[in-house]
């Protein structure tokens, strides 16, 4: 991971032509919040002066579920956008009432592929009800685990979030057979204030 501070001019200043990925780094600002510019002046957090693209942050919608073609839950809990002064924050969504549920916190924005999430090495918090503690609808972060490379059968205590770092989250619902999601939030976003 790759940290960006401390520059008068610009953060980041970009002369090629080629598409430059950098989300997961962490900046001096929050990335949601950034000035984009042509120009390399002070207050700007990336200056686009090349032909190519920097990717550095993924804003998402609020109306989409994490899941398409399921039914929309409500994010609670951090709202969309929310700055939290916990680095432990609790989740909680309006659960469709079933008892088989998830929920994860992410560094990186989740991508969802036809057997589920595909980057289940971003994952940096997760809950689920088979943990026992928590419910459909609500998680302390302590009830949560950490994952060892994506791997839900190799987890550790959570770890507390970064401060001054932008996370997305999102939670999600079976059916009661176990075996198909029926419902999810859309992915939400929250910064913990440094």
């Amino acid at each position: 991971m790759n940290t960006i501070s401390g520059n008068s001019a610009c953060n980041l200043r970009d002369l090629g032509d080629g598409n430059l990925d950098v989300v997961g780094t962490i900046w001096n600002v929050d990335v949601f919040s950034f000035v984009v510019a042509t120009t390399c002046a002070g207050g700007t957090n990336i200056s686009l002066e090349g032909i190519g693209s920097v990717i550095y942050q993924f804003v998402p919608t609020s109306t989409s579920p994490l899941f398409g073609g399921t039914h929309r839950l409500n994010l609670v809990s951090p709202g969309f956008g929310a700055t939290t002064i916990s680095q432990e924050p609790a989740i909680s969504w309006g659960s469709s009432g079933v008892q088989i549920a998830a929920a994860a916190i992410f560094d990186r924005p989740p991508i969802v592929g036809p057997s589920g999430i595909v980057n289940t090495d971003s994952i940096v918090w997760y809950w689920y009800s088979g943990l026992n503690v928590g419910a459909p609808g609500f998680a302390n972060f302590s009830d949560g685990i950490s994952l060892n490379a994506g791997n839900v059968s190799n987890a550790s205590p959570p770890q507390a979030l970064q401060k001054g770092r932008s996370y997305y989250w999102a939670a999600w619902e079976w059916d009661s057979t176990g075996r198909v999601i029926e419902s999810s939030t859309s992915v939400g976003y929250f910064t913990v204030s440094p």
